[in-house]
């Protein structure tokens, strides 16, 4: 037999409020975190639970330990932003854009706009910093360069001078 979960301390919240505020919430995911308490609150069990909101059982128990330990602030934190970290710091993506822009590429005489193969080497000698050339493209487009037939540039002008235009958190 499954022990059943239960909630150890409701922080202020019951029933009905919990439903007000899983309504009312955009995020599906946190508006889910909400409705597996409320149900958990109103004696149903995890595995209930999960098949009623879709989602595996093992989340209802950390939803319930989050919600036990912190109240609603803990349930609805989002630690980390989801998918993979960033190879490279945004010291680093800055410098990797303005080599590109402002640089001659090594393997082309005279030429400013830099192959894959070039990058690539970049990275790894400047950066010691491994990567697939998938992983590269996607990192250069996430930076604003785009690809022509004569190799990588920035694809958004500068708007004024004084603005940073390597500035990811405004992207």
């Amino acid at each position: 037999m499954m022990k059943k979960l239960s909630i150890s301390n409701n922080h202020g919240w019951d029933e009905p409020t919990l439903e007000q505020l899983a309504s009312s919430l955009d995020d599906a995911q946190f508006a889910n975190r909400v409705r597996a308490i409320q149900l958990i609150m109103s004696g149903a069990f995890a595995k209930d639970v999960a098949a009623q909101l879709g989602i595996h059982r093992q989340s209802v128990s950390v939803y319930v330990k989050l919600f036990n330990e912190g109240g609603m602030e803990h349930l609805l934190a989002r630690s980390l932003a989801p998918g993979k970290p960033r190879l490279l710091s945004p010291e680093q993506e800055r410098e990797l854009i303005r080599r590109i822009i402002s640089t001659p590429s090594p393997s082309a005489q005279g030429a400013s706009h830099w192959s894959m193969r070039d990058i690539h080497a970049l990275l790894q000698s400047e950066f010691h910093l491994e990567m697939s050339r998938t992983g590269i493209r996607d990192m250069l487009r996430r930076l604003g360069l785009k690809y022509t037939k004569h190799g990588y540039k920035l694809e958004k002008q500068i708007e004024h001078p004084t603005q940073d235009p390597y500035n990811t958190s405004e992207r």
